[in-house]
């Protein structure tokens, strides 16, 4: 699969600290253990491939950082785009194989340190409640996020509706998720696929109806 990446880095590394408000995103690889070895380091190369990206997103570096083997968090400057980067990482990592996934907590709020290394000193509120989100997410739960507001019931449905992604249907969602907005052609070419097959894809995905909720949500 070739890349569909049209965003250009900025000339400067920025310091990250006092930061507010921002999302955090925690997550795990499901089932890891039954993966071995050199598939859960496959796992994390998809992830910090997609941080790349995401880092285009956001013009910052989201600090992927790994946890207790099969765990990860990463930063996302613009709290509204929260929903579309967890919907990004998990199709990262899908589209790879149906048996690989990850569960992602969102968590929204002030920081007290941000540090310019890895996360493991970062500290305030949304590291807090998206921690705290993991450890209560539903057993059958992909993606959940903080609060009680539009991003939760938005969450809410983009889990259910992503759920059963299959690797064909997240390798195009991974492409139609940047905001940039990729055409059905662009996207066919980046998946070796036609537009018709494309268009296809994404219906059964849901993909058009939540590419609507996220760019609802992100315009609110």
């Amino acid at each position: 699969m070739r890349p569909l990446v049209r965003y250009r880095r900025s000339g400067h590394s920025q310091r990250m600290t006092q930061i507010d408000p921002i999302a955090v995103l925690t997550g795990d690889i499901v089932e890891s253990t039954s993966l071995g070895r050199d598939r859960l380091e496959s796992v994390f190369a998809a992830l910090e491939d997609a941080a790349e990206e995401l880092s285009l997103w956001q013009e910052a570096d989201p600090k992927l950082t790994r946890f207790r083997g099969d765990g990860w968090q990463l930063v996302v400057m613009r709290p509204t785009i929260a929903l579309r980067a967890a919907l990004f990482l998990r199709a990262a990592i899908r589209r790879h194989g149906r048996d690989l996934d990850t569960r992602i907590s969102i968590g929204t709020g002030a920081v007290d340190a941000l540090p310019d290394g890895d996360l493991s000193g970062a500290s305030g509120s949304a590291f807090v409640s998206s921690g705290r989100g993991l450890d209560q997410i539903r057993k059958t739960a992909r993606i959940a996020s903080d609060g009680s507001g539009p991003l939760r019931a938005a969450t809410l449905l983009a889990d259910t509706l992503t759920r059963g992604w299959s690797p064909a249907q997240a390798a195009v969602a991974y492409y139609a998720l940047n905001p940039d907005r990729p055409t059905q052609s662009e996207i066919g070419e980046a998946v070796g696929s036609s537009q018709q097959n494309v268009q296809k894809v994404m219906e059964a995905a849901h993909l058009p109806d939540i590419l609507t909720a996220l760019n609802a949500l992100e315009t609110a």
